[in-house]
Parts: C-alpha cells; structure tokens; sequence
C-alpha cells in the first residue's frame, strides 16, 4: 500500500500539474482508491505538494462553479465527519432550509457519527449545530431532529417481544393518521430505537395494522413525514430510495446522486447498489448510465466498479437480514476448533526458484512473499508490467474493434502516452 500511495500520489501530481487537467487520469487514479486508500495517497500528497487531495479536486475541477462532477469527488476525497459537518452547514445557510439533506444528516448517522460531526461543525461555526437547527426548524420537527442529535441511539440493541408493543403504542400515537399525535410517545420509541428494533416494530406493525410504518407515515402527513421515515428506514433502503427518487420524474437529483455514492465506502455502495435492485428493480449501473453523463458518470461508475490493488474497504452499514427471525436469535457459540498443527516449512534456494511457477506471491513456500527482497528495479519493472498491461485491455476496450485487438509494437510509445502522460 505504502509503495503504490507514493505512485498515486505522484500520479495525481502529474495530472494537474502545468496547464490544464487530466480529468481522465484523475478519475483513473483516485476513484479506484477505497477510502483508507485515498486517506494514505490524501497523506502522502500532502506532504509531498502542499495541499490536501480535495484541495487539488476543488482548485482544478470545473472552474468556480461547482458542479455534478466536483461534488462528487468533493464527496468522496473529504473524510465523512468533515463533509457531514459541511452538509449540516449547507442544509442551513442562505434562505430556506435543505429539509431532505437535514434529515439525513440527523436521523440516519451513528451516535458516533453525530458526534463527530458536530465537534467539527462547532470548531468551525462557532456555534453547535443544536442552535442553528433550532433557528431554521420549528414545533414537534425541531424537537425530534434535537434528540436525534443527541446521539443516545441504542444500536444493536433488539427486543422483538417489545417491538409489538411499540407496534400497538405507535399506532395509539396517531400512526396511520387516526386520532392526535401524540408526540411524546413518539419521541419515547422512534428516538432510541436501534435500526433493527425499528425493523421489528415495522414488521409487528405491519402484521398488526395492515400497512407498513413508512405507509402509516405518509398517511399521517405534515412535516414530520420525511423525518420519521428516515428513522424508519434502515440505511441501505434509506439510500437506495433516495437514489431511486434522485432518478424519477423529470431530470435527475445529481447532488443527493453524488452525495449517496461519494459519502460511503465501495463495499457499502455495492451494498446499497443491490438493495436498490431488489427494492426497485434495474441495476444502479443501468440507472447511471441513463441518468448521468460525462466525467460525473465516468467518475461514480469507476468508484463503484473499479478495485485498486490492496485490501478492499469495510462494509459499515446493516441491511436486512435474509431471516428476521435471526435479528434477534442468541445462537451457540460453535465449539472451539484446535488450531491447525504449522506446516512444515520448505527449503527453497530463493536463485532457483521458477518466478512464473509460484502460485501464491505471498508465500514461496517458505512463508516469505516473493517480492520480500525486491529493490526499487523490481518494482519499477512490475510498476511498468501492470501500466502495460492497463494500456493494453483499455486500447482493445476503447476501440471496440474485434478486427483490432491490438496495435503495432512500433506504435507503443505513441499510445503509452497517449494514455498515461508519459514517455
């Protein structure tokens, strides 16, 4: 990782460097990354050059105008607490309040998310973010966004015996739109509620009443709607229907678009990507491609496609498990297995060994990696290797011509230029 940081970060240098962008290289380069990878290149490159990767994307993309294309990378270079705290300052400022973007940031976050957040947001405002939401919200909607954000959800936590009280006590409550809200009640389940205990309450709902929590929300109407749904939802369907929104009707919500893929890691996007097929049907690649254009669908279809070499990211959002029932089932824990006996390690003259015949480059054989002695040759030659290799696949791809798989060994240094600005 450290090695192909460094190259990254070089790379990225050579795409803005002198007049103009390679808008091209950029997306190559960074979009592949997973967020702990941007995070070590974001380090390197900032140590190296001065600047911090989203200054590089804010100063080079899209002149002063922000658009679809530097939102996104905006929304994927920048650590989540510090965009979180940007977002709740953008969901607030000027006249009118971004309700849809607030509700987000304050009923869908982890407690430790919150936090964050709004550590940042008062460093940088002067103010918490508590007085700003009670200067743009008003009545029962700014008191359910305030205890939100107080950051006392009770994750993980899951109890499907009381879940069909809650069910019944919700529907007292005024759910469904019979009879007065009664809002304490409300606040008393929805504000604590884990994401798998408002599941249970919605199936318990559900079985009890006819109708789903979400359906018996938007029955009730006014304000609260799109709050209450966003406590409701658990954050893979909260994203897929905000994604599947951003694409219906009339032209495309590009900002929610960007913000959905660049905010999350590429294994929760992934994630996010089959819910929303199983909820709506379509693949989110199909919806891209015919929603979204240019550098911005270039760019969110490398983020969500392409794999750098290294360790893939960590998947950190829960979605429904396949078997309700397993929620909330305390299962045996399985019989500790002995520890395998250590294999005996072979004898392997390193001067001998047949490189193209080792199948595992982690291990000879010996326990030692294949490339545990390589000098800075070595890796400049598997550096070359693998951009050939690029070069190549992404000539026969381009072209598109089964009648021209390849080019001329005489035309190499044309198109390794061409491709990767650089003789």
């Amino acid at each position: 990782l450290e090695f192909c940081a460094q190259r990254d970060a070089e790379a990225v240098h050579e795409a803005v460097e002198g007049w103009g962008t390679d808008e091209d290289k950029l997306i190559r380069i960074l979009c592949s990354l997973t967020k702990a990878q941007l995070r070590r290149v974001d380090e390197i490159y900032a140590e190296s050059y001065g600047q911090s990767l989203r200054e590089v994307t804010d100063g080079e993309l899209g002149g002063f105008f922000e658009g679809s294309f530097k939102y996104f990378m905006k929304c994927a270079m920048t650590p989540s607490a510090e965009l979180d705290a940007e977002l709740l300052v953008d969901s607030m400022k000027g006249l009118g309040t971004d309700d849809a973007l607030l509700c987000e940031l304050c009923c869908t976050r982890t407690n430790r998310e919150l936090e964050e957040a709004k550590a940042i947001f008062a460093e940088k405002e002067g103010k918490s973010v508590e007085e700003w939401v009670e200067g743009d919200t008003s009545g029962f909607y700014t008191t359910f966004l305030l205890r939100c954000l107080q950051a006392k959800r009770q994750e993980g936590l899951v109890d499907e015996r009381l879940a069909g009280i809650q069910a019944d006590k919700l529907k007292e409550a005024g759910f469904g739109g019979d009879g007065e809200v009664d809002e304490a009640t409300i606040l008393k389940i929805m504000v604590p509620a884990s994401e798998e205990q408002m599941r249970l309450i919605s199936q318990a709902y559900q079985a009890k009443h006819g109708k789903t929590l979400v359906e018996a929300i938007e029955d009730m109407g006014g304000e609260m709607k799109r709050a209450l749904i966003a406590r409701v939802h658990d954050r893979l369907t909260f994203y897929a229907t905000v994604l599947h929104n951003a694409f219906s009707g009339l032209g495309t919500d590009e900002k929610a678009t960007a913000r959905v893929l660049g905010r999350n890691s590429k294994a929760d996007v992934k994630r996010i990507g089959e819910r929303y097929e199983e909820l709506f049907g379509g693949s989110l690649r199909q919806a891209i491609n015919g929603e979204t254009s240019g550098n911005f669908k270039k760019a969110m279809l490398t983020y969500i496609y392409a794999e750098a070499p290294g360790v893939p990211d960590e998947a950190v959002l829960d979605g429904p498990p396949e078997d309700p029932d397993l929620a909330v089932a305390e299962e045996a824990a399985p019989p500790e297995e002995e520890p395998p006996a250590e294999e005996e390690k072979m004898d392997i003259d390193i001067e001998d060994l047949d490189v193209f015949g080792v199948e595992d480059v982690t291990d000879i054989g010996t326990g030692e990696p294949l490339f545990a002695n390589f000098a800075f040759e070595d890796w400049l030659l598997l550096a070359t290797r693998y951009e050939l290799h690029l070069l190549l696949h992404s000539f026969k791809k381009d072209l598109d011509d089964p009648d021209r798989p390849s080019f001329m060994q005489k035309d190499l240094s044309f198109y390794f230029n061409k491709y990767f600005k650089k003789n």
